[in-house]
């Protein structure tokens, strides 16, 4: 499966030969998908979410939510973006529980099928279950975080991540503001240079039965806002988000998949009327989201092979 910014569990003890560090690597981090390829999916995903308004010092509309998925099934690629990736996605479950505050999110039962369309524009995805549109609760925490599919684009991963050029183990790298920026403006049509910033680094390399993996780490922040939502503007906000990357290096299509850990903050404004008053209400969002899942090719695809000097 293309890999997008995402960690992989660990697939056995890193190695720490000296001649592997001495070496420099092309990690392959952008593999075409093809229609018609399957996975093995297996992940986990929590949200938790705080949020209140202010207005003229007073605090209004205080809520917590939380929400989770665990998910196993069979991933079939259904449409591919314009860089190789997937764009629309079936899976046809074997294991599924989602749960908001606790309660049934919504009820999927072995043998059912999620359909999943990425949008064009920003994040927002298209939802279906054994046909019918999911609402939108349950459809935000199975997209949000868990890296399915992805917008038609043609811009790749690699140049965002850094990993366009060979790399070492221990090597540190500034992420390209300017790459940065293009590709993340199909989630943020609005996103300016300035509004991205980065690190890389190559952390290591996994081996397990004559297989390796490229373990990179990636620590971003973003001040890009999401759209406006009708009358309320966005007035701030931020984003971290740290995930390591475990890349196959063989020719092999190999198990991989990752961990995603974000904490993210909202300010939005409205301005409104009050009894004849014009006054102005802030409503403050924090969230902390976290996903881990991995990817396992169901047939023989090759896949690029990582090249050392």
């Amino acid at each position: 499966m293309k890999i997008l910014m995402v960690m992989l569990c660990s697939f056995g003890l890193v190695a720490s030969a000296q001649s592997a560090d001495s070496q420099s690597f092309l990690i392959p981090a952008d593999r075409p998908e093809k229609v018609g390829s399957k996975h093995h999916l297996e992940s986990h995903a929590t949200i938790h979410v705080d949020s209140f308004a202010m207005a003229d010092g007073k605090t209004y509309m205080e809520t917590s939510e939380t929400g989770s998925v665990d998910l196993i099934g069979t991933l079939t690629v259904v449409a591919i973006a314009s860089n190789g990736g997937s764009s629309a996605v079936d899976i046809l479950i074997d294991q599924c529980e989602m749960t908001t505050n606790g309660n049934p999110a919504a009820v999927i039962q072995r043998g059912d099928r999620l359909s999943i369309v990425k949008q064009v524009a920003v994040s927002n995805c298209i939802v279906r279950l054994n046909g019918v549109e999911l609402d939108q609760k349950p459809a935000f925490i199975i997209t949000t975080f868990l890296p399915l599919c992805e917008p038609d684009r043609t811009e790749h991963f690699a140049p965002v991540a850094g990993l366009d050029v060979r790399r070492t183990v221990g090597e540190r790298w500034t992420l390209n503001p300017a790459v940065f920026v293009q590709y993340m403006k199909a989630y943020s049509p609005g996103a300016k240079e300035g509004d991205y910033s980065g690190t890389g680094e190559f952390t290591g390399i996994t081996r397990t039965n004559n297989e390796e993996w490229a373990n990179v780490r990636l620590d971003m922040t973003s001040i890009a806002p999401p759209p406006d939502k009708g009358p309320w503007k966005t007035t701030g906000f931020r984003a971290k988000r740290v995930v390591s990357l475990s890349i196959p290096l063989g020719d092999k299509p190999l198990k991989h998949g990752g961990e995603i850990n974000q904490t993210q903050k909202t300010w939005m404004g409205n301005d409104y009327n009050n009894h004849g008053i014009l006054q102005h209400l802030l409503f403050n969002t924090a969230s902390q989201y976290h996903a881990i899942y991995t990817f396992t090719p169901l047939d023989a695809d090759k896949t690029p092979k990582g090249q050392t000097d």
